[in-house]
């Protein structure tokens, strides 16, 4: 039986990396200490256990396995819980991630939702957070905490990099490490390239949203009423608009949406008759 390995075996070989990186003056430096640093972390070969069979998955046609549908893939494993508010700041940097690197190019993230409370292990729960924060990668209700606790995961968020063979690469925890995420998952995906250890096909990812009806609203916040021409601005959460409608709830205006990004409205857009709608823009929504 194959042997497997937690973050405290990782943790003392990725620190002398760490070290290096923070001493490091230019990119050029950091991508070869990583660079050099796989060549070492891939001898050790620490493989960790497959996700447990049996688990509800979310975004994916079927349960997913390092030792067969990950095989030839670098993994980030998401360790997080829907109710973390730093679960939910990393998400920008995963979806940074997604838009950098496809699953053909061999990058695929797995959110592990590892409940802290008990009302969070409920799948119909986890969808809607998945709805909600507009999660388009596969995730995995490992309700027991199974693969938390062999990892020996100890705060929420936990960032897991894996090899093409489950093999452990890297972590990191907590919010704010998005450039040496980036730094990270680029170094893996070249060094593996090279190495012809990558697999370019594809995972029946299938969106939990795609399979919902179409809807006007998701996810509202707040409504602003301007008193005078009684319009109403609605914040379409989900939809990462506004929505501004008549008293009568005629559609007048829609800001924003998916595609576009808040922070490129410009302070001089007018919603109504010489008034500005002022929209204060949270990471990835209105």
């Amino acid at each position: 039986m194959a042997s497997h390995y937690s973050l405290s075996k990782l943790f003392p070989i990725q620190s002398q990396l760490g070290y290096a990186l923070d001493d490091a003056r230019t990119q050029q430096e950091k991508e070869d200490l990583v660079y050099h640093y796989l060549k070492k972390i891939d001898e050790e070969d620490l493989k960790i256990p497959d996700f447990q069979t049996g688990l509800e998955w979310l975004n994916t046609e079927e349960p997913l396995s390092l030792s067969k549908e990950l095989v030839g893939k670098v993994v980030l494993l998401d360790f997080f819980t829907y109710c973390c508010i730093n679960c939910m700041h990393i998400l920008p940097d995963l979806h940074q991630l997604e838009k950098r690197h496809s699953v053909e190019d061999g990058l695929v993230i797995v959110g592990v939702h590892s409940a802290k409370f008990p009302n969070e292990k409920v799948l119909d729960n986890i969808r809607s957070a998945v709805l909600r924060y507009d999660i388009c990668h596969p995730v995995v209700n490992d309700n027991e905490a199974f693969l938390w606790h062999e990892l020996e995961v100890s705060c929420w968020p936990t960032l897991v990099l894996l090899g093409p063979r489950g093999n452990m690469l890297f972590s990191v925890v907590g919010e704010g490490h998005s450039d040496r995420l980036i730094l990270f998952t680029d170094g893996a995906l070249r060094y593996y390239r090279e190495q012809s250890q990558l697999k370019t096909h594809s995972l029946g990812i299938k969106l939990y949203r795609d399979s919902l009806p179409p809807s006007i609203l998701s996810f509202p916040g707040k409504v602003a009423v301007d008193q005078s021409t009684k319009m109403l601005a609605i914040a379409d959460t989900g939809h990462h608009r506004i929505l501004v409608v008549s008293s009568t709830g005629h559609l007048l205006h829609v800001v924003g949406g998916k595609e576009s990004e808040f922070v490129s409205l410009q302070p001089e857009t007018k919603i109504y008759s010489n008034r500005i709608l002022c929209v204060g823009p949270t990471p990835g929504g209105a």
